[in-house]
């Protein structure tokens, strides 16, 4: 499902792209749709959605991508006896390759989403003409020429801080309002490919 961002030549846009759960009780006798989310039974759908706005303005410039599913099939066969192809995982990688098609015309292209989307598959598959912002999940093993045991967190803890931030967090349902400190630290690194999980052709390193 798509609906093509409002014109984005010359734009630099970020796309946000995660997935929700749609759930409800259906009030007809006998018919009810029920999915599982993180272990949870749940009445409902699944939505995976990406959304573009414009970097500077803030615009929300169009929906990019949406991809609505039930979990229907019962037990499925180990994570890792699969291919990415045949699992919900995928949704990272059409989404972004999505993108990087139809905002083409834009400056940059910026995707973000969240750890779930951690995965070496995701960065290696990344369309040329687009950035991926991913929250980590996994501490990976990098490749370090001072280091043969080099992890992704502690090498990022060592950085130098380069700038600090404050952010206002809202108050929500079970949580107060408060202010983070964001510490900014950045390098290049080189990801090692994990021993496990990952397709056969894909290169055994990526920067």
């Amino acid at each position: 499902m798509t609906a093509p961002p409002r014109e984005r030549r010359g734009r630099d846009i970020v796309v946000a792209q995660d997935t929700s759960e749609l759930v409800w009780e259906v009030a007809i006798p006998g018919e009810r749709i029920w999915t599982c989310w993180q272990g949870r039974p749940l009445g409902g759908l699944l939505l995976h959605a990406a959304v573009a706005l414009e970097i500077g303005t803030g615009a929300l410039l169009g929906l990019v991508d949406a991809r609505v599913w039930n979990r229907d099939k019962g037990a499925v066969t180990p994570r890792r006896s699969r291919a990415t192809e045949d699992k919900e995982s995928q949704r990272w990688l059409d989404t972004t390759a999505h993108a990087s098609e139809v905002l083409a015309a834009a400056n940059s292209i910026t995707v973000v989403s969240d750890r779930e989307s951690d995965f070496y598959e995701h960065f290696a598959r990344r369309p040329t003409n687009t950035h991926l912002i991913v929250r980590a999940c996994q501490n990976r093993k990098i490749k370090d020429p001072e280091d043969a045991d080099a992890l992704l967190f502690t090498f990022t803890d060592d950085l130098p801080e380069t700038d600090r931030y404050s952010v206002k967090i809202p108050a929500a349902p079970g949580r107060k309002a408060r202010t983070a400190e964001l510490a900014l630290r950045f390098s290049p690194v080189k990801l090692c490919k994990p021993l496990h999980g990952a397709a056969p052709n894909l290169p055994d390193s990526i920067t």
